[in-house]
């Protein structure tokens, strides 16, 4: 058998008995050598079918570049799932609520708007800083835009629980405010100006008829007598009045306790007006009108 090789090959030339035996020799060598032979025209690449026996191949050093290994995965392998296709959403099923997104709390939600009222904590704008009573004719005392329309009432930084104080007054027998730093006195009067006391004040909105309303109100009683806080709706400062809203029956105390007042308009009113109950014997004593935020 001859084999052909040109000049330039000569110092590379593998003589083998066959193509087989010297791609088998190869192998066993772990030379990854592309081999070229004689009679064709294909290249062969280690691991590959060697041509025909009785055909001599050569080393081709101008052999062309060897494709890129090919990943054959092993069968031994688990192969991976494919993703799972979503499951179809059955729009007759609600969707549950997403738990990350912060519901409000019902506990600090007004039960019903907040009449507009001014001066919510009856702060005293004119008179002595200690205060003193308030009089439907004249009165060196005010806590505007409140009006004064019958009754005995005062506005003061503290006041006395006694109903007829005689002296000093003890620790227990003072009343504060709890909020900023004024609170009223209600009670009964005789006389021109006389009767249940009503404080009256024209809103920054007017009550709408049919309407919700609520507040908070701080207040306690003095004195044994019965007595509750009503709420009047008016159009004018202090006559003409409708009855919206009656309290329960006034706790007694030193310490002035928080009271819901809930009520529906009956017409369009200006005005809202607080009043006293009309009996004689005890006091109310009222501070801090705000909205019905934990109120039923």
């Amino acid at each position: 058998m001859r084999t052909v090789v040109s000049q330039r090959h000569a110092s590379t030339m593998l003589r083998v008995p066959s193509a087989m035996q010297r791609c088998s020799r190869l192998a066993k060598n772990a030379i990854a050598i592309a081999l070229v032979c004689s009679g064709c025209e294909h290249t062969i690449a280690l691991g590959t079918e060697c041509p025909p026996i009785g055909k001599e191949c050569i080393d081709s050093t101008n052999r062309p570049p060897r494709p890129p290994p090919v990943d054959i995965p092993d069968a031994s392998e688990p192969k991976p799932e494919p993703d799972a296709a979503p499951a179809p959403v059955d729009a007759s099923v609600p969707t549950p609520p997403d738990a990350s997104v912060d519901e409000p709390d019902a506990s600090t939600q007004p039960a019903a708007p907040f009449p507009g009222f001014f001066n919510p904590s009856f702060e005293l704008t004119a008179g002595a800083p200690d205060g003193g009573n308030l009089s439907p004719l004249s009165s060196s005392v005010a806590i505007d835009p409140w009006i004064a329309c019958s009754g005995s009432l005062s506005a003061r930084p503290e006041d006395d629980l006694r109903n007829s104080p005689v002296g000093m007054p003890s620790m227990t027998d003072i009343v504060v405010p709890t909020h900023l730093q004024t609170l009223v006195s209600m009670a009964f009067s005789v006389g021109i100006t006389g009767g249940p006391a009503t404080l009256s004040q024209k809103l920054s909105e007017p009550l709408v008829d049919g309407q919700p309303y609520a507040f908070a109100v701080d207040v306690i009683r003095s004195g044994s007598a019965d007595a509750r806080l009503q709420v009047w709706g008016s159009n004018t400062p202090c006559l003409s009045f409708n009855e919206l809203t009656e309290s329960e029956m006034i706790a007694e105390g030193q310490t002035l306790q928080k009271v819901c007042v809930t009520f529906t308009a009956t017409a369009n009113y200006t005005h809202l007006i607080l009043v006293s109950s009309p009996v004689s014997g005890a006091r109310l004593f009222i501070d801090n009108l705000r909205p019905a935020i934990d109120c039923p």
